[in-house]
């Protein structure tokens, strides 16, 4: 039997750790798409309401609504990501396979994309109320506007400091319609938020919804995968 080289076995190592993230990587078809791109992606963030929609996330508002921007590369650094785009398509297809072969126990659904909030003393009421005044109206157009399947509100009694006490989740096709960004839907996005506070000024739509950063604190978002269980042939059924 042939003994794996010192390379073989760190290359073998970093597959196994790459393959602990499958649950939470895009589609198998995009992955390679995904590790090889020459820039990098980002979604606009529009941070003037509490809205994980794919064109209204989060918030952050003193930093630029296009949180990301491609940069110029010299021909040394493109030689540098040419070089390693060998052992990164070597990767993607290790990722693929993985995935393939988990998909034998479910097949794929929609993802959910939820961020995580803690009221501050005495504000919960408070920040109800201005989800109910901003949020709401905006997601229930979003929807009709096909820009997101569902959205829920989760409460949670938190055990520590740290958990959330308000979840708002939103439900997506796939991923990339959560992590992506798209203009039109981001157009659409604009429009509502414009509609909603009375003025197409987004540092004055930033100013009205300021309030809620008295009502909590952002905890950070997540993206959960739905899946379907596929039955296990030949299984009796339970009584």
């Amino acid at each position: 039997m042939l003994i794996p080289s010192v390379r073989q076995r760190r290359m073998r190592a970093r597959v196994s750790r790459v393959s602990l993230y499958i649950p939470v990587v895009p589609e198998a078809a995009s992955i390679l798409q995904y590790l090889t791109a020459p820039v990098l992606r980002c979604k606009s963030i529009s941070p003037s309401f509490d809205n994980p929609h794919p064109v209204m996330t989060a918030e952050l508002p003193e930093r630029n609504l296009t949180e990301c921007r491609s940069r110029a590369r010299s021909p040394a650094e493109n030689k540098g990501r040419c070089m390693k785009r060998p052992y990164l398509a070597v990767l993607a297809s290790c990722l693929v396979t993985t995935q393939a072969v988990a998909q034998e126990h479910y097949t794929e659904g929609p993802v959910w994309e939820c961020s995580s909030y803690r009221t501050k003393q005495g504000h919960f009421d408070d920040y109800l109320e201005y989800l109910r005044q901003n949020f709401v109206p905006q997601s229930q157009q979003a929807k009709k506007a096909g820009l997101v399947l569902d959205q829920k509100t989760y409460l949670h009694v938190p055990a520590n400091p740290t958990e959330p006490d308000v979840l708002l989740c939103t439900q997506h096709s796939n991923f990339a319609k959560a992590l992506d960004y798209n203009a039109t839907d981001d157009a659409k996005g604009k429009e509502i938020a414009a509609k909603h506070y009375k003025t197409a000024d987004e540092k004055r739509q930033r100013e009205m919804a300021e309030n809620r950063l008295a009502f909590r604190d952002f905890l950070g978002t997540s993206y959960w995968r739905e899946v379907n269980l596929r039955p296990m042939a030949g299984t009796p059924p339970t009584r």
